[in-house]
């Protein structure tokens, strides 16, 4: 509730939501002539786009909602990317949706609400009251150590590019992206020069990610970086919302930009960094120059299919339990395990990347490909269409849990929220698998906890508040 006594809801005015509510029906309803044919499961699935999408916006003064973030991406690429697909043809036959619409819309978007409601249900209290904007108190040193993080983190992503061993290149994938934890922090205080910082490392871990043309963990770390900014500079839902608009036609030139860039890189594999750089940034002044080209004729195919993972959880529904028998959690407790116990402990382990795709598929993947089953389609796997709905809102509680969490110690310090991207990246990648995204989650909390037990700028923030030095912060 409100200092006037207006009454909250998911830290929105409880009268926002009647708003959200009328244009989420009319964006059903307007386009319930292109989706009835198919399934009235996709009505749902627009009009909790809608809802989702405008509370996100109106919501990041108050929060970082990175909730409304991974609700968004599944939303795009559960339901709306495979309703398109559904209507185009697949770039290769493995691509195409090969279970009727209605079967496969009366599973996913059930999936992606029960993913919103796990999510959003554990925030109701905290949701309740307006969270404070006291002022930041800085620790000692605050800067100077967030420096150090970047610096640390760009090297540790220059060494991950070499030949290492794999458990060694997920640690040095850990420790790299504590240089985004370290820009986060600067902007959180609004430290002089965070926005150069910030760009700093975003444009390092793009040259970087030309070696392989793997641009999508950049785009969520650039959407995360959206919503920090958001809620530092409390930027109106008008603002918010043009970004947002900006960050979908941004979706369609990267998928342009990976094309024409593999091309290069297949045309030349001689390239070095330097060149494979260079010539990402000609590619991409190239497609930015023509930015709607990624949605007309056989690009728009090309966009659609990259959004889409729906064609692989219909494969899981045609392959499961035909060929393959349901797995009874057998998936589950490997991510448990896997995350749990160390590699040398368990050499046998879980191993990330593609451990269930054939078996529950049906496809071979090909030599080097990294692809999942997503949530949703690991749990069909497991546990069919009903308990799968039911194990996709328990790992949406969970995770809601979690950003309760960091909703409460937020309430102490605001400079939590720079750990949040970092440990809840991979819940914001919806065609990851439960492997991954428990031992992202894990190792990454570990991985958090030791930096600020370590740190003595950050180690501050275990006991919030202290009697810390206060420093003026400066300006943007």
């Amino acid at each position: 509730m409100t200092a006037d006594g207006t009454p909250q809801r998911f830290f929105i005015p409880a009268s926002r939501w009647l708003v959200i509510g009328a244009c989420s029906a009319i964006a059903a309803a307007l386009t319930a002539d292109r989706y009835m044919d198919d399934s009235a499961w996709i009505g749902v699935g627009i009009a909790l786009t809608v809802a989702v999408a405008l509370h996100t916006v109106l919501a990041s003064r108050t929060i970082p909602w990175f909730p409304g973030l991974a609700v968004l991406v599944a939303l795009l690429q559960w339901v709306l990317a495979p309703w398109v697909a559904y209507h185009l043809p697949p770039l290769v036959p493995a691509f195409a949706m090969v279970v009727p619409p209605a079967t496969y819309f009366s599973f996913a978007v059930p999936c992606a609400v029960a993913l919103a409601v796990g999510l959003y249900l554990p925030l109701w209290t905290p949701g309740a009251r307006v969270l404070p904007r006291a002022p930041i108190t800085v620790p000692a040193g605050f800067r100077m150590s967030c420096d150090g993080m970047i610096v640390v983190g760009l090297v540790a992503r220059l060494v991950g590019l070499q030949d290492v061993p794999w458990s060694l290149s997920y640690a040095l994938t850990l420790v790299s992206d504590l240089a985004w934890v370290g820009a986060f922090g600067l902007l959180l205080i609004r430290a002089r020069g965070w926005g150069w910082r910030l760009a700093l490392v975003f444009l390092v871990r793009a040259a970087l990610a030309s070696s392989d043309a793997m641009f999508h963990d950049l785009l969520l770390w650039a959407a995360a970086a959206a919503l920090l900014i958001a809620f530092v500079r409390q930027l109106r839902p008008v603002m918010v919302g043009a970004l947002a608009a900006s960050g979908l036609l941004l979706l369609g030139v990267v998928n342009q930009v990976k094309v024409s860039f593999r091309s290069v890189l297949v045309g030349s594999p001689e390239l070095t960094l330097t060149g494979r750089a260079t010539a990402l940034v000609a590619v991409l002044g190239e497609e930015i120059s023509h930015p709607f080209a990624a949605f007309t004729g056989r690009d728009w195919v090309r966009t659609v299919t990259r959004a889409n993972q729906g064609w692989i959880i219909a494969h899981v529904e045609s392959w499961v339990p035909i060929r393959e028998p349901y797995a009874d959690g057998e998936t589950v407790g490997a991510a448990l395990r896997s995350a749990l116990a160390p590699r040398v402990l368990d050499p046998e382990k879980y191993v990330a990347g593609g451990t269930y795709f054939e078996r529950f598929t049906g496809l071979p993947l090909p030599r080097s490909t990294s692809m999942n089953l997503s949530i949703a389609g690991e749990m069909y796997a497991n546990f069919g269409p009903v308990g799968g709905v039911f194990g996709v809102f328990v790992f949406g509680l969970l995770v809601g849990g979690l950003v309760r969490g960091f909703a409460a110690l937020a309430r102490r310090s605001p400079l939590w929220w720079a750990w949040a991207p970092y440990v809840l990246l991979y819940v914001m990648q919806a065609e990851n698998g439960l492997g991954e995204e428990v031992n992202q989650i894990v190792k990454a909390v570990v991985t958090a906890g030791a930096m600020i037990a370590v740190i003595p700028a950050w180690r501050a923030l275990r006991a919030w508040p202290l009697r810390l030095r206060r420093v003026r912060v400066a300006g943007p």
